[in-house]
């Protein structure tokens, strides 16, 4: 909504980066030089996330009607009582927890070596992982898959 001309610029320029893959565009690509292969410019997330597809057709539908999506969104009592998580940030007070070893990537290997796609087969069966969020007053927990809670109470 703030540069459509540049928007559709981009968006006519993902297909030649190889965005573009069976079921729309693919999630992402990453142009960061620490995580390139060797002359390489960009890598395509090759991932879909079926809720990132929806948002982008409600940005366009957003577009078409003038930003009354986003209004009548913001407007509704039960977004404004979450609408801190929504900004995804990253609480003052929040303790780091350190990754494992097997997670922790030294040497030159790491600056060369592309990540790797993670890919569940059966993830109820490998171990427990869990994404948390919280704003300091709420809190939501979720596994990979697809279980979680949400609640007030902060988990210590």
């Amino acid at each position: 909504m703030e540069d459509p001309k540049g928007a559709m610029q981009n968006f006519a320029a993902l297909p030649d980066l190889g965005a573009e893959g069976r079921f729309g565009f693919y999630e992402a690509l990453d142009f960061t030089a620490a995580r390139l292969p060797e002359g390489s410019s960009h890598v395509v997330v090759q991932s879909f996330m079926a809720h990132h597809q929806g948002m982008t057709i409600v940005a366009l539908g957003n577009v078409v009607l003038a930003g009354s999506l986003r209004r009548d969104f913001h407007a509704d009592p039960i977004i404004q009582s979450i609408e801190p998580l929504l900004q995804e940030h990253v609480p003052r007070d929040a303790s780091i927890a350190p990754p494992r070893a097997r997670e922790v990537r030294a040497g030159i290997e790491a600056q060369t070596t592309p990540d790797v796609l993670r890919h569940f087969d059966h993830p109820e069966e490998a171990a427990p992982t869990a994404h948390l969020i919280s704003n300091g007053r709420y809190g939501v927990m979720l596994t990979p898959g697809g279980a979680g809670s949400a609640g007030g109470a902060i988990w210590r």
